[in-house]
């Protein structure tokens, strides 16, 4: 019998608990969970699936995996998401980055691109601050107010800018009514 406590064993015991409860792609998100709980990159879980996992994180990868069986999803678990090619924080206080938002981010830094800055923009309600955070990055000679009625949301937001480095150039404002942050901004 397999030693149930192996990157592969329970690489494979993740995707048999994703695959029965009808998650799409349950070996590709097992191997993020794994990864995940192990703190090592994809290539190495293949690599070395003999690598042995102790109790405890044979442990969480059956809870995480349970986690997203029921339907969590996998960037809350993770606490994390991938936009335009960073990763940022998130958590319940924020949405996680959607693929449609990625497309509004790149037109709008093409056209903060055009007109050669410096300028400021506004990202209302934002979340885990992606919009934000990635303009500002691809666009250093603009300032940005970042908007959300959520203290928690912002606090994951300055999280993240402090992550990319442009924490400087952002102002976090916690208001529910817009025409009281225009007045702030």
């Amino acid at each position: 019998m397999a030693d149930s406590t192996t990157a592969s064993s329970l690489r494979a015991e993740a995707s048999e608990i994703l695959s029965s409860a009808g998650v799409h792609l349950p070996a590709l998100e097992a191997d993020r969970i794994v990864c995940h709980a192990l703190q090592i990159g994809r290539a190495s879980l293949h690599a070395h699936p003999e690598r042995a996992a102790s109790p405890g994180e044979a442990s969480l990868i059956r809870e995480l995996s349970h986690r997203r069986a029921r339907g969590e999803p996998l960037a809350y678990i993770m606490r994390s998401s991938i936009f335009l090619d960073r990763e940022f924080e998130v958590d319940r206080s924020t949405l996680i980055p959607r693929p449609e938002t990625e497309i509004l981010t790149m037109n709008a830094d093409r056209y903060m691109k055009k007109t050669r800055g410096p300028g400021t923009f506004a990202d209302w309600c934002t979340g885990s601050g992606c919009i934000a955070i990635t303009l500002a990055s691809e666009n250093p000679l603009w300032t940005a107010a970042a908007v959300d009625s959520s203290g928690e949301a912002l606090a994951v937001a300055l999280r993240n800018a402090r992550r990319h480095d442009v924490q400087d150039r952002i102002t976090f404002i916690e208001c529910a009514d817009p025409s009281e942050a225009a007045k702030i901004i």
